[in-house]
């Protein structure tokens, strides 16, 4: 092959963007190996082909494959190409399942916000489907209320099970059966929109239509004098109390939701 013909490294560089030295780190390690090197300059060449495989690995690093790792891809001295882009493929597919998350959550968040400014937290809504909540019951004086201190036994207790949980819906629960009232600590987990796994600690909350009010306080228990005409419904109640996402306050807001009665018009 004619030196002619061939590419220089800073040729190959502009062409696949791929920096000089991550070329000459490939060549060290064997993984490309330059058509021609210059005995002379030490001036590295490469073929047309070659260009092809170069921006395969280039794609594979930037699926977040470390530099340093590409020498557990070699075999014999040869780069194993078909592991590396499988590896490759997987690590895009998992980036973009955390992006289609993400999405779901941005979404989720633009409706808490656009709602609770619209309304000012207070009307009839839906649930947006069935959220999993982290739950641990709570034994406390709610008129001394210490968000951060039950936020952080909610974090640690989570991080316990190998779960994380999430600002969002942060809170008090409350369970109603009959004349049963079951208190508890409330907090989204993270990716809440999309968990599968079950926990005696998770909760699902009803995919139903809720009321939903202001409140200057997370006390759930307020419920019953806000919804009488619920509470005479014989039905089980799910009552959420959470701190507002609002685009501009300074001090908390809060909102207390509480499940429709089955069937019953969202207006």
């Amino acid at each position: 092959m004619k030196k002619a013909d061939l590419f220089s490294i800073g040729e190959v560089s502009r062409i696949t963007g791929v920096h000089i030295k991550s070329l000459r780190y490939y060549d060290r390690i064997g993984v490309f190996t330059p058509s021609y090197t210059d005995e002379n300059t030490g001036y590295r060449y490469y073929s047309f082909d070659q260009l092809q495989n170069i921006l395969a690995v280039r794609t594979c690093l930037d699926s977040g494959i470390a530099l340093n790792n590409l020498e557990s891809y070699m075999q014999n001295g040869v780069i194993d190409y078909m592991s590396l882009l499988k590896e490759a493929s997987a690590r895009v597919e998992q980036a973009m399942d955390l992006l289609r998350r993400r999405t779901v959550y941005l979404d989720f968040m633009k409706q808490e916000v656009s709602f609770n400014d619209a309304s000012g937290g207070t009307g009839s809504r839906d649930c947006y489907g069935s959220i999993a909540l982290w739950l641990t019951p709570f034994d406390g004086d709610i008129n001394t209320f210490d968000r951060k201190a039950n936020y952080l036994k909610l974090a640690e207790d989570a991080r316990k099970h190998g779960f994380q949980i999430s600002p969002i819906y942060f809170g008090m629960l409350m369970k109603c059966s009959g004349n049963e009232r079951r208190l508890y600590l409330m907090a989204g987990l993270e990716d809440f929109l999309k968990i599968d796994e079950d926990n005696d600690h998770i909760f699902r909350t009803p995919e139903t239509w809720y009321s939903c009010v202001s409140r200057p306080d997370l006390d759930v228990r307020a419920a019953e004098s806000v919804w009488p005409d619920y509470f005479e419904a014989e039905y089980d109640k799910v009552v959420l109390s959470t701190v507002s996402i609002h685009s501009n306050h300074s001090q908390p807001v809060y909102s207390m939701f509480i499940n429709k009665p089955s069937g019953q018009s969202p207006l």
